[in-house]
């Protein structure tokens, strides 16, 4: 049912709060940059979501298999780490 499909969602999305208010109150403003990048890095591919930043500070969702995100997500790091 929905509720199958939401909760992975809601947890992320749970978890993301939780670090995003830590990192404000400690006001480390690179950190809630960090965990803004992680949530849409780490967090969301694995769910079947891409999240793409555009300019004028919009984003974007699509929906996208999992395995492919996953796989350009590693591809990514790979050509970070050269």
């Amino acid at each position: 049912g929905s509720e199958e499909q939401l909760t992975p969602v809601l947890d992320a999305l749970i978890d993301f709060r939780s670090s995003v208010r830590d990192k404000a109150r400690a006001k480390d403003v690179g950190g809630v940059l960090q965990e803004c990048d992680a949530f849409r890095d780490d967090a969301l591919p694995p769910l079947g979501i891409r999240l793409e930043d555009k300019t004028g500070g919009k984003s974007v969702w699509k929906l996208a298999d999992p395995a492919e995100l996953m796989k350009e997500r590693e591809q990514k790091k790979l050509e970070e780490e050269r």
